[in-house]
């Protein structure tokens, strides 16, 4: 498997789905390597664990990173963003090309000629070094639509971007949802190629609901309101605290929250809402919770919802593919118009003054996520896929 970012890092979706899929096919008998970057000095390039072994490479990538979070700090409060994007874009080029020159060593230890499938995290540059990867040792390349945009362009941050751009083509890619498997299908890989396996969640030992729990939002900061729709979330609990002055909400996710704790200052709500920032284990938020919201105007498919129905809690959510994918509305969650406010905080109300609805849908949700999204399911279809590649590949020859 191949990714950027993985543990001791902090964990994004793509780095979740990862770890957790790595951990469940050890389980099931699938040797698994994760090679990723080196994201601090102290950690160990190679490390055992319970999803198998990760190798890290690119030994001055630590150094380059405390560059980039040195740059960062000293222009925190300048107003031109662009700037900053200029300076770090370097940095990352330099990082990634440490990590490629290593990559490309390792490709030919018989440790990497034992590997016969490597897949890639993502569908941008990594899945492009898989079909290298593969050419090199003769196995097949997998990669992964794990955002809203898959084979988007890649960016100037990636050296030889142009390369990972073409190779990227002849990759197999998992989708997890069958709006993306079309957007795969639109950017030409062709449907046999493609293969829809939604993402999959740890299933908790127990469904938790708490009547008299908070609203629960998990979502990075950093990612922006044109993708999380923060500027939607807090003018929909504005609403609600007009009408429930006792109600909370928890926010969840590392990033800059400077501009909106201001704005719900501003609005008067400030005091009903918790910015909890990164948490490295938010298990404690969803037990005792009373729901979750997701008004986001663009999603892969969210880990987080995954979580939050495994959790049993009812969910209110924005209209758009990945949300449909994973909830049915009026059934496990409600579904609002995207960018809504209002409606977003109607739906958030008739779940505060319902708490047999919240149970119902709670219950409905622990089902949904045991039927469907229990990473046990996801990681034997992965590993079904795998099998498939391999043989076809014996059949015919090539990567994929």
């Amino acid at each position: 498997m191949l990714m950027w970012a993985c543990a001791p890092d902090r964990e994004g979706g793509a780095e979740k789905q990862c770890r957790r899929i790595a951990v469940e096919l050890k389980r099931q008998g699938i040797e698994v390597l994760i090679v990723t970057s080196l994201p601090f000095a102290d950690a160990p390039a190679r490390e055992v664990w319970e999803g198998g072994t990760i190798v890290r490479l690119g030994r001055r990538v630590p150094l380059i990173n405390r560059v980039i979070r040195w740059v960062r700090k000293r222009l925190a409060r300048t107003p031109s963003k662009a700037l900053l994007f200029w300076l770090e874009l370097p940095l990352q080029r330099i990082a990634r090309r440490c990590f490629l020159s290593e990559f490309r060593a390792w490709l030919r230890t018989d440790e990497a000629r034992r590997v016969s499938v490597f897949h890639a995290h993502d569908a941008v540059w990594l899945s492009g070094l898989a079909v290298e990867a593969a050419d090199v040792v003769g196995g097949v390349a997998l990669g992964k639509a794990s955002s809203n945009y898959p084979l988007r362009p890649v960016g100037y941050d990636i050296p030889e971007r142009r390369h990972w751009a073409a190779l990227r083509q002849r990759a197999a890619y998992i989708a997890p949802t069958e709006h993306l498997k079309n957007e795969l299908m639109k950017k030409r890989i062709p449907e046999e190629r493609t293969f829809v396996i939604p993402n999959g969640v740890t299933l908790p030992d127990v469904s938790s609901w708490n009547s008299e729990g908070a609203v629960l939002y998990v979502g990075n900061l950093s990612q922006g309101a044109d993708y999380k729709a923060f500027d939607v979330l807090f003018d929909a609990w504005r609403r609600v605290c007009a009408q429930r002055p006792d109600a909370r909400l928890s926010v969840l996710g590392g990033g800059e929250d400077a501009y909106w704790r201001s704005l719900v200052r501003e609005w008067g709500c400030a005091e009903s809402v918790q910015f909890c920032g990164y948490q490295p284990d938010p298990a404690r938020f969803y037990r005792d919770a009373r729901c979750f919201v997701l008004p986001s105007r663009a999603e892969g498919m969210s880990n987080a919802l995954l979580e939050a129905q495994a959790w049993g809690l009812p969910c209110v959510v924005s209209d758009i593919p990945a949300n449909r994918a994973v909830v049915e509305d009026d059934a496990n969650a409600l579904i609002v118009p995207v960018g809504d406010a209002a409606a977003l905080a109607d739906a958030l109300l008739r779940l505060a003054k319902d708490d047999s609805l919240c149970r119902r849908f709670g219950e409905a949700a622990r089902q949904n996520a045991e039927r469907r999204f229990d990473i046990r399911i996801a990681a034997t279809q992965l590993a079904e896929v795998y099998r498939h590649l391999l043989m076809r590949r014996a059949q015919k020859g090539g990567v994929a």
